[in-house]
């Protein structure tokens, strides 16, 4: 054992109790004994394996990163961006009570699946719209799945920067894809049955909707300080693809809000719309069932705006901008054409080639050319 000045050399007395203290590749390690003898021995141990490479100092011990602790962080930056979690509170706590208590490394595929599957599985009592014994959704399923990948990816970012490896469960499931395929727009007559239905102070934001394509949560963070009279367009700040945009605004809606101007004479600062989204839903699919047009959503409002359009004959490139969407891809989900609009496009094809609706000419002249067959 080196001494220097009377002392051993790495043996410290500190805070009551022995200590043995040295360099590691420019590290100071710390090791505590229980008296003088035991650390002049274990400074005496350390030292020759360090010189032998055979010292392998333990690694700190790293406290467990809780699923809940990273699912309510998540929860509050939804919060923190100025979007309302909405439905994303009752599927992250559905996530906080089934791994809540569990190091996110812990957390395995197979028992993710085994959520999803619980989650398919018909629900016990009655659950929001679901009936007992009804399904959810495929669509559904994956909103769920989205938020639980979100969650274990904020954690697999938080410990690479403590640099600890992991790997995402969840990256590794598929999901079946669900239809969406289901044509959602109304005719005329159907509109009206609507409009028949639904209170009153709830039609100018329908009729804003059918004639603008806005999204709900666009038509109520509207202001009057959006609303260009001038221009005849109507400014939306906060979009889904966090781009703001214009949209036009024809005779009936400028109508419609001059009226309710003229009603409410409200500030520049004052929604255009004050309406709760739940109240707004709610007396929304009142009126669907009444109408009898079940199944039907508010945002299927906007595929009647662009299927409307696209009957009236406008191009994808004049829908890919009235609606705000970034691609015909996207356009082709809410582009939805009746077989009576298809009939007359392709009826023109005859119209044009004999200058007749009902009949063909060069069918008509190669049958009189046909020759019969002789009777005997």
């Amino acid at each position: 054992m080196a001494r220097q000045g009377g002392r051993d050399r790495g043996v410290v007395f500190k805070d009551g109790s022995w200590w043995v203290r040295l360099y590691h590749e420019g590290k100071e390690v710390w090791r505590k004994c229980d008296s003088k003898s035991q650390a002049r021995s274990l400074y005496g141990k350390l030292k020759a394996q360090i010189r032998e490479d055979k010292y392998f100092p333990k690694a700190k011990k790293r406290e467990p990163l809780l699923f809940k602790t990273v699912a309510k962080y998540y929860e509050t930056s939804l919060n923190g961006d100025g979007r309302r979690p909405g439905d994303n509170q009752a599927r992250i706590q559905f996530w906080v009570d089934r791994f809540g208590k569990l190091d996110v490394e812990a957390i395995t595929t197979s028992q993710i699946e085994q959520g999803l599957s619980d989650l398919r599985a018909p629900v016990a009592e009655r659950t929001g719209r679901l009936a007992k014994g009804a399904r959810r959704s495929l669509e559904t399923l994956r909103r769920y799945y989205v938020v639980l990948h979100a969650i274990l990816e904020k954690a697999r970012k938080r410990l690479k920067e403590e640099k600890v490896l992991m790997i995402n469960p969840a990256s590794d499931i598929q999901l079946k894809k669900a239809d969406n395929t289901l044509v959602r727009y109304l005719t005329p007559d159907q509109k009206q049955a609507l409009f028949d239905a639904l209170p009153h102070r709830y039609h100018p934001i329908v009729l804003t909707a059918l004639n603008t394509g806005m999204r709900r949560g666009e038509l109520l963070r509207l202001t009057w300080a959006d609303v260009d009279w001038f221009a005849g367009t109507i400014k939306i700040r906060e979009t889904k693809a966090d781009e703001p945009r214009h949209a036009p605004m024809n005779s009936l809606v400028q109508r419609a809000l001059l009226n309710l101007k003229d009603i409410a004479k409200p500030s520049a600062s004052d929604p255009v719309f004050p309406f709760y989204p739940r109240y707004l839903s709610r007396a929304f699919q009142r009126a669907v069932i009444k109408a009898k047009l079940a199944p039907f959503r508010f945002h299927d409002l906007r595929h009647c705006f662009a299927s409307s359009l696209a009957r009236l004959g406008a191009n994808d490139r004049t829908l890919m901008e009235a609606g705000g969407w970034a691609s015909p891809a996207m356009l082709k989900r809410y582009v939805h054409l009746g077989p009576s609009t298809v009939w007359q496009a392709v009826e023109k094809l005859a119209e044009s080639s004999t200058g007749s609706k009902i009949g063909s000419r060069p069918f008509q002249k190669e049958k009189e050319a046909a020759p019969t067959e002789a009777t005997p």
